[in-house]
């Protein structure tokens, strides 16, 4: 949660001085992980739920002294900028996650002040914005595979509402309403030419909300004019929305935003996509838009967390681009036949614990599946054996883990134990 803005003094009695600002309300970033210019991060099946960022409230202005004194101005509030991870121009990799009601609000615009003598009432601030429910990508690169994006939210602030004008003489007129802050991206927002891959992905139930603009202040006199209401904020890309920079789907779906809108800005299609509205431009004769997927709540369908399944009908099943997509869904059940759409194998198989071995110039490689219930263990002995869990760095490969020895050490025998 950002830090309210002090508020601005009022000016000494007497002294036609005028009012200090108001100091700008502090923004919020990354409501679990915040990654900066130079850092990189991986996750790999994670689950994100329940993060919030809520950006805050500007202070507001110190009144002015006698009648050449003039009022300060509100401070701006701040953002609220990725309920779960904010990624601020570094590299970001995700797969195999869940990203489920997470949540970013914008702050209200603070009210404009009321005129005295017959001057006009000062406007509304503007409510700020609200940045990516799940991931906020702010000139940084993303490459997500296999993962599910459900019910995160983003919410603008609300305007603040104009001061009423001065009563004296022929009155003032009533200050303009703020306008509201914008909701952008409910599962994610890519920004400041940031670029964003999304293979093999499914969105559902995503939310962008903008926030409500402020009310006129109201009129000094019958000659005067009321305030105009703040234009109420956009809500930009329920799913996905990209203001600035590239945006690529792959065999992904976007479902069911609201208030329906799934995606904004320029997404570019690169093939085998499905979206329940017509809001994505696809190009791709491969896929579809303004087609219900048929995908189910998000629940625990197998693997290690939770996953949106596929109605037995949907029109996501044996449409996906094989060349594209993983081995394995969300859950590392292997795909069968053609793959289907989005992070879930309708007809997928549990991973087989298949340990493997090669030779490559002086190493040994061990691999096996991203199967996280597996422990790895290896001994010298069979006729005596004494199993020991493998701790040299073992890192993840083609949705693989593996390990290496050298060539020139010790004979040993591996297995896999769950």
């Amino acid at each position: 949660t950002g830090g309210t803005g002090g508020d601005g003094a009022n000016a000494l009695a007497g002294s036609n001085g005028n009012g200090g600002d108001g100091g700008n309300g502090g923004s919020a970033s990354g409501g679990a992980i915040y990654n900066s210019a130079t850092g990189r991060v991986a996750v790999h099946d994670c689950t994100f739920t329940n993060n919030t960022v809520a950006g805050a409230r500007a202070g507001v202005s110190g009144f002015g002294s006698g009648g050449l004194g003039f009022d300060g101005a509100n401070g701006f509030p701040g953002a609220g900028n990725s309920g779960a991870i904010y990624n601020d121009g570094g590299s970001l990799t995700g797969a195999f996650s869940t990203f489920n009601n997470n949540s970013a609000s914008g702050a209200g615009g603070d009210g404009g002040t009321d005129a005295p003598l017959d001057a006009d009432g000062m406007g509304g601030r503007a409510g700020s914005s609200a940045n990516g429910g799940g991931i906020f990508n702010n000139g940084g690169i993303v490459a997500l595979t296999n993962c599910t994006f459900a019910v995160n939210s983003v919410t603008g602030g609300d305007g603040g509402d104009g001061g009423n004008g001065g009563t004296v003489g022929f009155g003032g007129d009533g200050g303009n309403g703020g306008a509201g802050g914008s909701g952008n991206g409910g599962g994610l927002y890519n920004s400041a030419n940031g670029t964003a891959l999304i293979v093999n992905c499914t969105f559902s139930l995503n939310q962008s909300t903008g926030g409500t603009g402020g009310s006129g202040g109201a009129a000094g006199s019958t000659v005067a004019r009321s305030g105009q209401t703040g234009a109420p904020g956009e809500s930009y890309g329920s799913a996905i929305a990209n203001s600035a920079g590239s945006v690529t789907l792959k065999n992904t779906i976007l479902a069911y935003g609201s208030p329906g809108i799934n995606a904004a800005g320029t997404i570019l299609d690169g093939g085998n996509n499905l979206s329940s509205d017509a809001t994505p431009a696809f190009t791709s004769p491969a896929s579809r838009a303004n087609t219900d997927p048929l995908v189910l709540p998000l629940a625990n369908y197998g693997g290690t967390n939770w996953t949106a399944a596929l109605a037995p009908n949907s029109p996501a099943i044996d449409q996906g681009n094989d060349a594209a997509c993983p081995p394995t869904d969300q859950r590392h059940f292997v795909r069968v036949g053609q793959s289907d759409i989005g992070a879930y194998e309708f007809t997928g198989t549990s991973a087989t614990a298949t340990l493997r071995a090669r030779r490559q110039n002086n190493e040994l490689i061990i691999s096996w599946p991203t199967l996280f219930d597996y422990t790895l263990e290896s001994t010298p002995d069979l006729e005596s054996p004494n199993w020991t869990s493998v701790t040299n760095t073992r890192g993840i490969v083609s949705f693989e883990f593996f390990v290496t020895n050298s060539l020139d050490g010790f004979s040993r025998f591996y297995r896999l134990r769950q």
